[in-house]
């Protein structure tokens, strides 16, 4: 087999693990807590690729961010939630980390 596929057990914990969840909502200074602090869409975009992928977005990783932010606005948290869990289920993260 030359491709990998998460079980079942491993998508749905990431789906709906109530682990993963908590990690994600903001607070104190972990990672959705200290994006929730920030009021620039490239910083918010720096932040979240560094510590997720280790690396910075690209400029439409970027435009995508400021993009989805300017959205939803009124619900900013659960925004930065969402594409952190985004991340860290993503082939990229899986695979190098």
């Amino acid at each position: 087999q030359t491709d990998f596929y998460a079980t079942v057990d491993q998508a749905l914990f990431f789906a709906n693990g109530g682990a993963v969840l908590g990690w994600l909502a903001p607070g104190g200074e972990n990672l959705t807590g200290r994006l929730v602090k920030l009021d620039n869409a490239q910083a918010i975009a720096d932040e979240l690729y560094l510590s997720v992928l280790t690396r910075r977005p690209t400029a439409q990783e970027s435009a995508d961010v400021a993009q989805y932010l300017a959205g939803r606005a009124a619900d900013k948290p659960v925004a930065l939630q969402e594409m952190a869990w985004a991340l860290i289920t993503s082939a990229e993260f899986r695979f190098n980390h």
